[in-house]
């Protein structure tokens, strides 16, 4: 919604993906991503949903053909050199936004010092600071800068769109409660949801994809997402950041010196302080992005 601020961190992603495929959630709500060719859906009674920058043709009944629109509309996963690979079963499609490491709205603030790897934009304002190459020997942006351009605009769209998606989600949903801590925990794939908040911070909570590659694990939450100073999520199991989500309805904030893995999406800011790594992407969809 506003800006993204960020200070002496280390944030993008290293992952390739590939043409979009089919995906599902289940009989009771499917999602079905276009790709290059038709597409085909095992399910027999489903409800279509339409995703992208243009809507889907479906057709029902037992084992139905499944058509894309006039062009396929999302490409998922993605790497911030934006090379393309598989989108694993139930992943988010980020589309355009998958080039981003991050993405705010109004701005984006740095304190100094931070190594940004992927592109970076706002979609509203153009408050971003300057980083190499172009304005050397500044901290490093290993990407592109889009100071509210189309670029940005539709990455934006993009984001909101991922959101939806996430936020549409039930299937296989563990609910956790009102305030949910996640520290001390070991979790496997899933849908993992709290009525307050999410907070990291009476240890570190470890993702284990129990040697699948393609698992996805997806957090939402309706208010904030925190965590105590120098706490981790730790992978195992072969998990990969790509099919890794945050939902936080309002804000997301990052104590000094923490490690942090996958997709973020916070409904106002995201607040990185010093000394914080980030494997992933950041989308503070309400207002800024501060690396501090």
């Amino acid at each position: 919604g506003t800006a993204c601020t960020l200070s002496s961190t280390q944030i993008g992603c290293d992952w390739s993906v590939g043409p979009p495929s089919t995906q599902s959630q289940g009989d009771a709500w499917p999602r079905v991503r276009a790709g290059p060719s038709p597409l085909k859906s095992q399910f027999r009674l489903w409800s279509p949903l339409s995703s992208g920058p243009n809507p889907f043709k479906f057709q029902f009944g037992s084992w139905p053909p499944v058509s894309s629109g006039p062009s396929p509309s999302e490409a998922g996963g993605g790497s911030c050199s934006a090379s393309q690979g598989p989108v694993s079963a139930g992943s988010v499609n980020l589309g355009a936004a998958a080039a981003f490491a991050v993405l705010a709205t109004s701005a984006v603030t740095d304190a100094g010092g931070s190594q940004i790897n992927g592109d970076m934009g706002t979609s509203t304002g153009i408050a971003l600071p300057v980083y190499a190459p172009y304005s050397p020997p500044t901290p490093g942006l290993n990407g592109k800068l889009h100071p509210n351009d189309a670029t940005a605009i539709a990455a934006r769209a993009a984001a909101v769109a991922a959101l939806i998606d996430i936020k549409a989600r039930s299937n296989g949903e563990t609910a956790l409660g009102g305030v949910v801590e996640l520290g001390g925990k070991t979790l496997s794939p899933g849908l993992y949801t709290a009525t307050s908040t999410m907070q990291l911070i009476a240890g570190d909570l470890t993702l284990d994809a129990g040697s699948d590659p393609n698992a996805v694990f997806i957090f939402r939450m309706p208010t904030t997402f925190s965590t105590a100073a120098d706490r981790k999520v730790i992978l195992a199991g072969g998990a990969n950041p790509k099919n890794i989500f945050w939902s936080a309805g309002t804000a997301a904030t990052f104590a000094a010196r923490c490690t942090m893995q996958g997709n973020i999406f916070a409904g106002t800011a995201i607040t990185f302080a010093a000394g914080c790594t980030h494997h992933g992407r950041a989308f503070a969809l309400g207002t800024a992005c501060t690396l501090s």
